[in-house]
């Protein structure tokens, strides 16, 4: 069994951070749900809300217009969540969605572990196209804590990166200093990355009375990928459509999956995205594939983006995948 591969990456675009930066944002009754930001766990005993201020059909179209392809999609997540044999799902307009397939830790409307969890949206129940969104939510009963909710649209390269791929792991609340003696002295500000209410961060609570704090995975990851001889459509939409994510004619849309949409929906990787290795590695639930899902909150590490030409039409790419808290 392989214990880390970097193969098939993924890239999570989350909708709500991209209309807050838009300024789409009118405000939400739970409003640290929707930082991307786990660590602010709290409980809510009624749906969070994101409340879009501009519902237009642009906009309904990005929320609910699901690519019919393999290197986009769809997706749901909850994040440091109590839910465990607990229904819930996300809602567009009090709509909830009809089909979903299970990324990890979710099947048939329920969790079995508390933790995280993420879905692939593949159909909604309702018909969008006569109405304008004007909300968000995440629907459960009870009273739940809720560290995050993420929705938005994932993508993956047309092909894995280069196999010079570098992990860096770094403790950088940690340093060391040298007295005048030859003494060391070690100082820790912080261990790393904060935990999610109860559990360490990306942990799936499988067993009760369990201390998952000892031995938990607290240091910054980062990945230095390069993707070569990709082709252009893979990494580029097009230049005079006036709209970048969809090519519309006669009113049909038709979402761009190519990277650029993701570039596109991050400010180019500056929002926070997140992040998995190689999503073709197996879920823990059901044992598929040849290793467990990694996942990462992350942003691009660099001031832009260089596209090198190195064929016709086809272009090569470097990015430093930074882990963030």
């Amino acid at each position: 069994m392989a214990k880390r591969t970097i193969q098939t990456c993924r890239f999570y675009a989350d909708i709500p951070q991209y209309l807050k930066a838009l300024g789409y944002y009118e405000g939400s009754n739970a409003p640290d749900v929707w930082d991307m930001n786990p660590v602010n766990v709290q409980e809510y005993s009624s749906s969070p809300k994101f409340i879009i201020s501009k519902p237009n059909i642009e906009l309904d179209q990005l929320l609910t217009n699901i690519p019919q392809s393999t290197s986009s999609g769809m997706y749901g997540a909850v994040f440091a969540h109590n839910l465990k044999g607990t229904l819930y799902g996300i809602d567009i307009d009090d709509s909830t969605i009809e089909d979903t397939q299970e990324i990890i830790n979710y099947n048939s409307s329920t969790s079995e572990y508390n933790g995280y969890s993420f879905f692939n949206i593949r159909a909604f129940v309702a018909d969008f196209s006569e109405t304008n969104i004007t909300k968000i939510s995440l629907s459960f009963l009870g009273q739940k804590k809720i560290g995050a909710v993420s929705f938005g649209r994932w993508f993956e390269p047309s092909h894995s990166p280069d196999l010079q791929v570098k992990l860096i792991t770094e403790f950088d609340g940690i340093t060391n200093q040298s007295t005048v003696g030859g003494n060391t002295i070690t100082n820790i500000n912080h261990l790393g990355q904060p935990h999610w209410g109860d559990l360490p961060a990306w942990t799936l609570q499988k067993q009760d009375k369990h201390d998952y704090k000892i031995g938990a995975n607290t240091q910054r990851r980062t990945w230095q990928v390069k993707f070569s001889y990709m082709a252009d459509d893979d990494v580029f939409n097009k230049a005079n459509n006036p709209n970048k994510f969809f090519t519309v004619t006669d009113g049909n849309y038709v979402f761009d999956t190519s990277m650029a949409s993701f570039f596109g929906l991050t400010l180019n990787g500056n929002l926070r995205f997140w992040f998995c290795p190689n999503s073709a590695g197996s879920n823990p639930r059901t044992g598929d594939g040849d290793k467990d899902l990694e996942f990462a909150l992350c942003q691009i590490d660099q001031d832009s983006l260089t596209f090198n030409q190195v064929a016709h039409r086809t272009f090569d790419v470097s990015m430093n995948i930074r882990e963030v808290w």
